[in-house]
């Protein structure tokens, strides 16, 4: 079950560079990339759902915020990377707008991952409230959106796309690769904790 979690971030890692050059043109300042290469302090933001929290991860290391982070010090020998998770269960888009000047972008982070697709409703208030997200945090920092699958299919990633599409928002898309490894034969259970949480 620990596998998922590990090709998450590594997922997550081939696409940072791409996705640093998609964003950077929307934020007027030293890139990610920039700052890690020349030893310069890094923060790093999350903001989701349980499973940015971590819910269901075999311990506080093992959440994938922490897994990238690890990841990128490694890769870049630099310890200087900061983290900060602004993960909360049971929420989605709508309230994290309320709540991301406080609770993450008050610590200025480089880059933003965020994390709603499994919590959102596929909708157009989705993407009203996804896009009053997305536009506070661009005003400080780069983002990359994540897109996490549910067993039954039911997430936001449609309402997701059409503004990421429009604010040239890069996208991972942990779905699409999640369903490759169904369709090869690997049951959802050994990716999976439940219908929802990677493990």
């Amino acid at each position: 079950m620990k596998k998922f979690i590990i090709l998450f971030v590594l997922i997550s890692f081939c696409a940072f560079g791409k996705a640093q050059e998609q964003v950077n043109n929307s934020i007027k300042k030293k890139s990610i990339q920039e700052k890690l290469e020349n030893k310069i302090p890094v923060t790093i933001g999350f903001i989701g759902g349980s499973i940015t929290e971590g819910a269901k991860a075999d311990g506080f290391q093992k959440r994938y915020p922490n897994r990238l982070i690890e990841l990128l010090k490694e890769k870049y020998q630099y310890n200087s990377i900061q983290l900060i998770n602004a993960g909360i269960g049971a929420t989605g888009s709508e309230i994290a707008s309320y709540r991301v000047k406080n609770d993450l972008l008050k610590y200025k982070p480089d880059l933003v991952f965020i994390d709603f697709s499994v919590n959102d409703p596929n909708n157009l208030r989705t993407i009203e409230t996804y896009e009053g997200l997305v536009r506070q945090i661009l005003e400080v920092s780069d983002v990359i959106s994540l897109i996490f699958p549910l067993r039954n299919n039911k997430d936001a990633e449609e309402a997701q796309k059409i503004v990421n599409k429009y604010y040239q928002i890069p996208s991972i898309s942990i779905k699409d690769k999640v369903n490759k490894m169904i369709y090869s034969g690997i049951k959802w259970e050994e990716l999976y904790a439940d219908v929802v949480h990677p493990n």
